[in-house]
């Protein structure tokens, strides 16, 4: 297979400070596990991944290298090839409710780490959190209300001001219409960018 290839120079705009890291992390990856190295000590010192967990244990990892006040340093020049496999079981494109159960752990797992410190959540930690709590929400809302549901309660207890995730057009269509037209005009508007 030919695949596609891509170069992410998301990296590019990032702060050095791993609390700004985080916080950009949290809604928008700079930068793909596979192509991140650690020092052995590091890894130990963590845990190496959480295998309770049945999706996302590569972003837990991420979040947690920063939680320990460490940041991610780009090497413009490293590659590196990553493959997927031609089949409908890969994980990224699962919406089973363990996938979005994981990735609910994974953001409770930052507000333990500052509840642990006996520290409230940086402001705009938070508000990264929020938005990506908000938009799993949104990812699961039409396979999984209920969980649906607890999510946005659980971005709510967060950030009371409840800072929705999405491109602004998506956020002014979901406070007009509701979440279920914004998905529809999401769906549509793929359709025709193909």
């Amino acid at each position: 297979a030919t695949g596609e290839s891509h170069v992410n120079r998301s990296y590019v705009s990032i702060s050095a400070l791993p609390e700004e890291q985080l916080a950009r992390l949290l809604e928008a990856p700079f930068l793909s596990h596979c192509g991140a190295l650690f020092p052995v000590h590091l890894l130990r010192d963590l845990g190496g991944y959480d295998p309770s967990l049945t999706t996302d244990e590569d972003g837990d990892l991420l979040i947690r290298v920063l939680l320990s006040d460490w940041a991610f340093v780009a090497a413009p020049e490293c590659n590196y090839i990553y493959r997927h496999g031609n089949t409908s079981e890969r994980v990224s494109i699962d919406d089973g409710i363990a996938k979005f159960e994981a990735r609910r752990r994974v953001c409770l797992k930052v507000t333990e780490h500052y509840r642990s410190l006996g520290v409230t959540v940086p402001a705009k930690i938070s508000a990264s959190l929020c938005r990506r709590i908000d938009a799993i929400a949104v990812r699961a809302f039409r396979k999984h209300s209920d969980f649906s549901r607890g999510m946005f309660e659980l971005a709510a207890s967060v950030l009371s001001s409840r800072s929705r995730s999405g491109s602004v057009p998506e956020r002014v269509i979901r406070r007009l219409f509701g979440i279920s037209v914004m998905l529809g005009f999401k769906e549509l508007y793929a359709k025709f960018r193909r």
